[in-house]
């Protein structure tokens, strides 16, 4: 063991850039495969932790009716479809009840003789709810923590938040207006603590409330998702088919239902109105393939350099062979120095794993990075690292071996066809991911600005977001007078819910002897101009239409009129005695993410009627210094609310965020694309080290015969561009193959333009012709008379 690490030792010392090289190369090989390895693991063990995820499901249907066309579904359904679930089969155990409606509210916690406000989402559940997703109270009862209407659930960090280190279960939460879109009135009372859902759960960590029984018997309105626990995963085709055939009031005789398992949903790309967190499969797969291809490429590498290192290191091998050493005995010690360098290298790995998780870049990878979350993982890289080192380590040691003393005299072992072959085969691997990588970095790159980019229907630039506590709603007019005196304001318009969002109210109405579904945003006068939304035909909503209490007025867009036929002037029927009146169509605008495509939808103006709540104002801005005009938005909020939270932002960070999981995914595979690059650049080097090397004597007897410094470099390039050829016919339809799978989760994308691919084998191809003549340079203008003495 001592005199294995005594040559170890002597072999880094003596060839200080190769192994330099080497180590870098696998400990940024390790660390990329490591934080990668983490984020996939999050991503893929998204609602895993819940006790028996196998047999929880989520109830989703595909309706012609709904507009949801068939191979689409929606999570959204009406409240009394729960109980007519529960007794459809009986491998249902339970049945869950989930508001898909983010309700955001503004509380009032006491603390120590402090009043604080904070503003958080709260949602109505069912109490099923703890049963069907196993949730661990750490404070309460779960029988009595959601028995009365006015009780609560809170996550374990916000009872910190509120409370600190008090017990929470009794405390008394107050709206911090008169009056919420919670639609709370009183103060309502913490009858449980729930332990915070991990970040990768389609289960946010809310204020959870006892869900009402206004919608009990409403089948026309569609705002909940049903979750089922069931008996066995095994039954899951037979519920959904037992589902199916519940009839209820305005069913599609087309429906058609589905379990999706819990663990599934944040991959499901052919669901609508659906405001779970979602990611993308195909990127996550991209993401996976490019750890794996970045620890062969390391490999490849260190496999390339230790083969570069042999003309040097063959005196020393025959020299310990005369002495007796067999060449098993000298494989295995030089298998062993390449499988201790893999190990030094994974140390330097976890190290730099360890930085980047304390660094700005984390946000990026969004998994948890600390060593106790990913232990498997941890455990897992350092298995790679010795498989790695001994697989790449093998071959060199056999190949460095295998010649005779007296043909190492000779020289002439590094002109072995079989040798030269295997290594033309590992640099070609190396080209063609690097131009596959290239391709798919570059278009992803421009589709994820596309996304920002594309005109949709709608101006969201200089638009101010400004939510309205129930006090400021109720004295609007000043509120309104007081934003549109400042000369810096040119339009203000109030909405029911914030834009954006993945999930609006639905409503199912009666027209024309059917039952119709569509989104709908109810607004105030004045929001078709703000937005500049085209109105194609009838008129836009006015300040008499904000005043009328007789009806409500609509606005479809232009896919509702091609899915229903609708026409202005017409009605729909909404309750006894009550109706919308169609006004206008207006050009059709995302008011969704441009990963779904524009559904019917409905700009309404609900007038003076008991939905007039609208807690979110929208301010248009024209100034260049846009900083003055929303401090004194707030100011404006602040003094008709004190006790309400300030919270003026623009529009455009909430678009931002829509795409911000597919920018962060999109920079992930750039940055560990381009390590990868590099890495197989790096891989070149070390080939025409070997090359230069070996062909010293016939370079000089080229340059002896009249051959240029141009020629030799000529000759050197020629083969590498060959490789490089060959490469991007393989490395392009596989490419290609990959970004329109990926493409395939966007509705709206860009086309995949045929310059790129040509660009990316442009790019390979200049690193490639740099490399090489760079490296080749020396033995090109050495003095031929030296090279050919040596030999």
């Amino acid at each position: 063991m001592r005199i294995f690490f005594r040559n170890f030792l002597t072999t880094l010392m003596r060839f200080k850039t190769a192994s330099v090289l080497n180590v870098l190369g696998l400990s940024a090989a390790f660390a990329a495969f490591v934080l990668i390895l983490m984020r996939v693991d999050y991503e893929r063990s998204f609602d895993e932790f819940h006790p028996g995820a196998d047999r929880i499901y989520r109830v989703e249907i595909s309706s012609p009716r709904r507009n949801i066309p068939i191979g689409s579904y929606t999570p959204t359904l009406p409240f009394p479809l729960a109980e007519a679930i529960r007794n459809a089969a009986p491998q249902v155990e339970r049945v869950a009840i989930v508001d898909g409606r983010d309700r955001p509210l503004n509380v009032v916690a006491e603390h120590r003789g402090n009043r604080n406000i904070y503003r958080e989402t709260t949602r109505e559940i069912s109490p099923s709810f703890l049963e069907v997703f196993g949730v661990t109270l750490t404070d309460g009862v779960p029988a009595h923590s959601l028995r009365d209407p006015g009780m609560a659930l809170i996550p374990e960090s916000m009872a910190r938040k509120f409370f600190g280190d008090e017990p929470a279960v009794g405390k008394m939460l107050a709206p911090a207006e008169t009056d919420s879109l919670a639609g709370i009135r009183q103060a309502i009372r913490v009858g449980g603590v729930y332990r915070d859902f991990p970040r990768n759960s389609v289960l946010a960590n809310d204020i959870y409330l006892p869900v009402g029984d206004d919608e009990r018997d409403m089948w026309s309105r569609s705002n909940y998702h049903l979750y089922v626990r069931l008996s066995s995963p095994d039954s899951r085709e037979a519920v959904a088919e037992a589902i199916s055939r519940i009839d209820y009031p305005g069913k599609d005789g087309k429906a058609e239902f589905r379990l999706t398992r819990i663990s599934d949903i944040y991959y499901a790309a052919d669901v609508l109105q659906d405001n779970a967190p979602k990611g993308s499969r195909t990127s996550t797969d991209i993401l996976l393939a490019i750890a794996v291809l970045v620890i062969l490429i390391a490999g490849i590498n260190f496999v390339n350099f230790s083969m570069a290192l042999t003309p040097v290191r063959i005196k020393n091998i025959n020299t310990r062979k005369i002495l007796g050493s067999p060449a098993a005995a000298l494989r295995v010690s030089m298998t062993g120095e390449a499988v201790a360098m893999a190990t030094v290298a994974y140390g330097i790995a976890l190290a730099v794993v360890f930085y980047v998780g304390n660094s700005s870049f984390a946000q990026y990878l969004t998994a948890p990075l600390g060593f106790g979350d990913n232990g498997g993982v941890l455990l897992l890289g350092a298995a790679v690292a010795l498989v790695t080192g001994g697989v790449a380590g093998i071959y060199p040691a056999y190949y460095s071996t295998s010649f005779p003393p007296a043909l190492a005299i000779k020289g002439n072992f590094g002109l072995s066809p079989k040798g030269r072959a295997l290594r033309g085969v590992l640099v070609g691997f190396q080209f063609s991911v690097s131009i596959a990588l290239i391709i798919c970095a570059a278009f992803m790159n421009m589709q994820n600005s596309y996304l920002t980019d594309r005109y949709i229907g709608m101006d969201h630039e200089e638009i101010v977001e400004v939510p309205l506590s129930k006090k400021i709603f109720a004295d609007r007019k000043s509120f309104v007078n007081a934003v549109k005196s400042d000369p810096a304001v040119t339009g203000v318009s109030l909405s029911m819910a914030p834009m954006f969002q993945d999930s609006y109210d639905n409503w199912g109405l009666g027209y024309k002897g059917e039952i119709v579904n569509f989104g709908n945003l109810a607004v105030t006068s004045g929001f078709t101009d703000l937005m500049d939304i085209r109105i194609a035909e009838g008129r836009s909503f006015t300040e008499d239409d904000d005043r009328d209490g007789s009806g409500v007025k609509a606005i479809f867009n232009r896919a509702a009129r091609q899915a229903y036929g609708f026409e202005v002037g017409e009605r729909l029927e909404f309750g006894p005695g009550r109706w919308i009146e169609i006004i206008g169509i207006m050009e059709d605008a995302n008011f969704e993410s441009l990963h779904k495509t524009v559904g019917p939808f409905a700009l309404m103006n609900i007038g003076d009627t008991r939905w007039s709540w609208l807690p979110t104002a929208y301010i248009r801005i024209r100034t260049d210094d846009p900083s003055p005009v929303l401090g004194r938005i707030g100011k404006a909020v602040a003094q008709l609310d004190p006790n309400t939270l300030v919270d003026v932002h623009f529009l455009d960070a909430t678009v931002e965020a829509q795409y911000r999981n597919d920018k962060r995914m999109g920079l992930l595979i750039t940055v560990f694309s381009l390590l990868a690059i590099i890495i197989s650049m790096a891989g070149i080097f070390g080939l025409v080290l070997f090359e230069s090397q070996y062909r010293t004597k016939e370079i000089g007897i080229r340059r002896v015969n009249g051959a240029t410094v141009s020629d030799i470099l000529g000759m050197l390039n020629k083969g590498f561009v060959g490789t490089v050829a060959i490469c991007f016919v393989i490395a392009a339809p596989a490419a290609w193959f990959g970004v329109e799978r990926w493409m395939q989760s966007f509705a709206y994308r860009i086309p995949l333009y045929w310059w790129v691919f040509a660009l990316s084998l442009s790019i390979v191809m200049l690193i490639t012709l740099v490399t090489v003549t760079v490296q080749s340079w020396r033995a090109a203008t050495a003095n031929p008379v030296i090279a050919l003495k040596s030999e």
